[in-house]
């Protein structure tokens, strides 16, 4: 900021303060005012410096770092979890029926009944209807659907619990990413 006329004037009268009794110059009255913008450029630099450095303590940059590493750590964990449970349940897994009800009913189809009540052999349709309703009257069958329906639930929150725990974690680092944008800001002014 430029040196008011007030300002002006004091720094010549400290001038002739060093030097008593004696007509200054024009050199060192110029030489004085000089002296006088320096000091004044010198002081909004510092406060300048002093007003940035308060900004930058108050950004907490290490504790989103810490925060990054704490969500870092509960993605891990829950990708484990989920890839765990995927192993321990890997019959009960996928589309349709899983590889559990189609052991099941394999085993039924060895079972099904040759003929009818009447004496008829079954049909391919017959015998693919008396294997629907297994599904509803044979325990062991029903027991292994219900568990494939419970494990496709709880991959599922599993599921969720990863991307929960992604977003968290894209969160932090874009929050960091403005802090750092900002320390940028600050740097370069």
């Amino acid at each position: 900021m430029l040196l008011t006329l007030d300002r002006i004037k004091q720094a010549i009268e400290d001038a002739h303060k060093k030097q008593p009794g004696r007509i200054l110059t024009t050199s060192e009255i110029y030489e004085a005012i000089t002296q006088a913008q320096y000091s004044e450029d010198t002081r909004e630099a510092n406060m300048e410096i002093l007003k940035k450095l308060a900004i930058l303590k108050k950004l907490d940059t290490k504790g989103l770092t810490e925060k990054i590493q704490q969500y870092e750590d509960a993605l891990e964990k829950a990708m484990i979890t989920q890839a765990g449970f995927k192993n321990s349940n890997h019959g009960f897994l996928g589309i349709g029926d899983c590889l559990e009800v189609k052991r099941i009913l394999a085993e039924l189809i060895v079972q099904a009944p040759e003929a009818n009540e009447a004496g008829k052999k079954l049909t391919v349709a017959d015998r693919e209807a008396w294997l629907t309703k297994q599904r509803k009257e044979n325990k062991e069958l029903l027991d292994t659907i219900t568990k494939q329906r419970q494990v496709a639930f709880l991959l599922d929150d599993h599921q969720i619990k990863v991307e929960m725990a992604k977003k968290r974690l894209e969160g932090v680092k874009a929050a960091l990413a403005v802090r750092i944008a900002q320390i940028n800001f600050l740097a370069s002014g």
